[in-house]
């Protein structure tokens, strides 16, 4: 749930997207990321709950009507060809931009976000911004709030220009590639909500898809700052899905990080973290799970942790994975747990407790982590073979400011050779319980990669032959999503190889992965590659040894960005699931591609497999 948030460092730049004529595109991410288990319960990606405040001119206050560019103003005060942007403080005269729409004389146009054009007061110094409070951006010298100086790109968009750390470097795609996704449907827009991410999908054989994630409930009125998790369910393959009342609402609770998986007998299984708010702080952490057999009717909570898998001063976990064997339908459920806040010294550990067939009960939990190595842990990824064999994947550092930086508060994505992907593999006893792992953790990366600090995606093929662990490495400030294989259960790994063509060139971030029954890797991903996010996929077909050229997946585009200073909202965690004839991939963006306070929604597209 350590998502990287978004910051706010000047309103304008909100503003001027909601409330200009143009393109928009995206949302900020509100209440997201930085947050631990044992904190606020927000998880990056999720999104605030603000509606759009683009209140532009129209309604005349009863002042003057033609102030220039830059003034203090109110709602139609400004001059032909201006508007108001009254959340500024004291209010903004400005106008949308591009290089065949210049600003008017004594204007400069800016670029606020990748695309996002609007004019600024042009000035030479501080002394020509009069306005207090105001100061002259020495870069693209235009008088912003002394508070915005630094934090804005100039000149026009769209060239594809380099930028200082993976933003827009090029054009989007052509549109074709092996599959046609169909348009997005949205999975968790509801009466009661405005904001829903990090979802998550499972289907049964009997039709039956149902899709969880995490909701902020202050959106729909309910107090903060109490997460809770939401459900749909589609009974015609995906075309709609009906919202199901939140499965945790009390004011007190939180609710974070669902995972979904069904069993043989198509029975569902819903895990999640969680903690209670006591005196305005968050107690020791949970994790929760309920079984449904229609997605609908969820059983009551059953507490998976035992008094040793969470330190009881306080401990937390963090972003929990489900699933569930398929020899014995028991479900295991793996996380992240550490003692204190997020970020803090430790101890950092990746658990694993396996559970009894439905779900009545869980035995205590065992380290997966060898413990030797002092390190960060988190963010884990599990898989199941069909002999019942657990592999787990996770993310070590040694270097918590990089782990911030990636996960909580940095203006880049930078990654480090400090930060790398762990493995683990396990045999669950006769009776269904694990112990640690027998064999020594194996490390997934090379020495020199720059592993992000973000979730890597596990896929095991059905007979353990291959493994697949998909993970972001930074390159020269940009990202991108790698590939490493194993084929000997995981003792040795392969030389990463790129799953995006443009290497170097943008943001790509939050991997998900799906193998279908003809051994195809199909991975998905999130870019930013036009200044724009989007949600992509690529193919690999002789076994990750190469991909194909990247296909959209997503049809609107959003705010997703990592510019030093500028807001960033980088989308929610994917999931990409399939049945023997199609692929669906669940996503959060934006309806409509709606400006920067357009609460955020999941979305499914799916394709047909060919």
């Amino acid at each position: 749930m350590h998502l990287r948030s978004p910051r706010l460092p000047w309103l304008l730049g909100l503003v001027l997207l909601a409330a200009c004529p143009g393109p928009q595109s995206g949302r900020d991410g509100g209440t997201s990321g930085g947050s631990s288990g044992g904190t606020s319960g927000t998880s990056g990606g999720t999104t605030g709950g603000s509606t759009s405040g683009g209140t532009t001119g129209g309604t005349t206050s009863g002042g003057p009507s033609d102030l220039p560019l830059g003034a203090a103003c109110e709602t139609g005060q400004c001059a032909a060809g201006l508007t108001c942007l009254v959340q500024v403080p004291g209010g903004y005269c400005t106008a949308a931009c591009s290089t065949a729409n210049p600003c008017p004389s004594g204007g400069a146009c800016v670029e606020v976000l990748p695309g996002q054009l609007a004019c600024g007061l042009s000035c030479g110094s501080d002394g020509d911004c009069t306005r207090p409070g105001f100061a002259c951006d020495p870069t693209c010298r235009v008088c912003v709030p002394a508070i915005a100086v630094g934090q804005l790109a100039c000149g026009a968009a769209g060239g594809g220009g380099r930028a200082p750390d993976g933003g827009a470097c090029g054009a989007l795609p052509a549109d074709g590639g092996l599959l046609s996704f169909g348009p997005p449907v949205d999975v968790s827009a509801s009466a009661a909500t405005e904001s829903e991410a990090e979802g998550v999908l499972a289907g049964n054989d009997g039709g039956t898809l149902v899709a969880a994630y995490m909701v902020v409930p202050s959106d729909g009125g309910l107090s903060a700052p109490a997460n809770w998790i939401g459900t749909s369910v589609s009974t015609d393959d995906g075309k709609t899905f009906t919202p199901n009342f939140p499965l945790v609402a009390a004011s007190d609770q939180l609710a974070f990080d669902p995972s979904l998986a069904v069993d043989a007998v198509g029975r569902f299984y819903l895990a999640y973290g969680g903690a209670v708010v006591q005196n305005g702080s968050a107690e020791t952490g949970h994790l929760w799970v309920q079984t449904s057999t229609d997605g609908v009717s969820w059983g009551a909570p059953v507490e998976a942790l035992s008094p040793g898998d969470v330190d009881p001063d306080g401990g937390a976990i963090d972003k929990p994975v489900l699933a569930v064997s398929p020899l014995t339908s028991r479900p295991y459920a793996a996380f992240g747990e550490f003692s204190g806040d997020f970020g803090g010294a430790g101890p950092y550990q990746i658990r694993l407790v396996a559970g009894a067939a439905g779900a009545t009960s869980f035995s205590p939990g065992v380290e997966i982590d060898n413990g030797g190595r002092p390190a960060f842990r988190d963010l884990p990824a599990l898989a199941f073979d069909s002999s019942g064999y657990i592999y787990l994947a996770w993310v070590e550092s040694t270097n918590l400011t990089e782990v911030l930086e990636d996960q909580a508060s940095g203006s880049t994505l930078a990654g480090g050779t400090d930060q790398s992907i762990w493995f683990a593999v396990v045999l669950p006893k006769a009776d269904g319980t694990v112990a640690p792992p027998a064999a020594a953790n194996v490390q997934v990366n090379g020495p020199a990669d720059r592993v992000v600090a973000d979730r890597p995606a596990l896929v095991a093929s059905p007979d353990g032959a291959s493994l697949y662990a998909v993970y972001v490495v930074g390159n020269d400030n940009a990202t991108d999503v790698v590939v490493a294989t194993s084929q000997d259960t995981g003792a040795d790994w392969s030389a990463p190889v790129h799953v995006n063509a443009d290497i170097g060139c943008a943001t790509h971030f939050h991997p998900a992965a799906f193998l279908d029954g003809k051994g195809r890797l199909w991975v998905s991903w999130t870019d930013n590659r036009d200044g724009a996010g989007h949600v992509f996929y690529a193919v690999s077909q002789d076994g990750a040894q190469s991909f194909s050229p990247a296909a959209l997946v997503s049809q609107d585009p959003f705010v997703f960005d990592t510019l030093d200073g500028i807001p960033a909202w980088l989308g929610g965690y994917q999931t990409l699931q399939g049945s023997a004839g199609e692929l669906y991939a669940l996503y959060t963006a934006p309806p409509g591609g709606g400006g920067l306070a357009t609460p955020a929604h999941v979305f499914l597209a799916k394709a047909a497999l060919p």
